[in-house]
């Protein structure tokens, strides 16, 4: 069952018919990854899941599978985090990178027969994080939430994603609907229960899209700094365990 976060204020994603929204350009030119290169969970999620054993809510342990997804490229240096198939009107968040291609990992919580992703991992630095914060899009305010509160996005197609404004742009265009469902179609390739993947790589940069933990809800996605407040990674919590690190 879903790790229960109270979630009192929630940007969410909302369904809506984007076929006369945008313009075309980078559509036919778009390229898709959908690989499973497995990489070391004690070193790829070192600073998101810490040294000794991972337990769920019930106590049980869990042990994680960690993937590299490709290279992410971000050549406005900004990211937005949306449901990964309603990505139309998303606000990038306001600390932005330095404009380049990154890595994309996720950690998948093997839990019996079933695979969950529970954190998703756009990786800047080498550097380890020294602390962690939320990260924000125009006009939120952390100082106005509660302890049990959170600023998240909502997902509605059991998908979330990383990816530059110029990509969102690709994928909310009117002429986007075959591109989409290529979309869905490779991340079959990457698909095991109950977890799949995809990068599109557009022109105007790129958008990973990931399986979001449990399914549909909100998730809140956070900022590793290191000791000089310089961006080290971004990760989305999807709530599949109790993470202890959660600023």
């Amino acid at each position: 069952m879903r790790h229960e976060l109270r979630v009192i204020l929630i940007v969410l994603g909302v369904a809506v018919d984007v076929s006369g929204c945008g313009k075309g350009g980078g559509v036919s030119d778009s390229r898709f990854t959908a690989q499973s290169v497995k990489v070391d969970a004690g070193s790829a999620f070192a600073d998101v899941l810490g040294p000794g054993p991972i337990t769920m809510p019930d106590g049980k342990a869990v042990t994680f599978d960690c993937y590299l997804l490709g290279q992410l490229s971000l050549p406005s240096g900004k990211v937005v985090a949306a449901d990964g198939f309603i990505m139309f009107g998303a606000k990038p968040f306001t600390r932005s990178v330095k404009p380049g291609s990154y890595p994309v990992t996720v950690a998948v919580a093997l839990l019996g027969n079933d695979q969950r992703i529970a954190f998703a991992q756009l990786r800047f630095s080498d550097r380890r994080v020294a602390k962690w914060e939320m990260a924000l899009t125009p006009g939120q305010d952390p100082t106005k939430l509660k302890a049990d509160e959170i600023y998240c996005y909502g997902v509605d197609s059991g998908t979330g994603s990383f990816a530059d404004p110029g990509a969102q742009e690709v994928l909310s265009a009117r002429d986007a609907r075959k591109l989409v469902d290529d979309a869905m179609a490779e991340m079959k390739k990457t698909y095991v229960p109950t977890r799949d993947w995809v990068i599109i790589n557009t022109p105007k940069g790129s958008a990973a899209l990931f399986s979001s933990g449990w399914g549909d809800g909100g998730y809140a996605s956070y900022f590793g700094l290191d000791q000089n407040n310089e961006p080290v990674t971004l990760v989305t919590d999807f709530q599949v365990i109790e993470w202890k690190r959660r600023p």
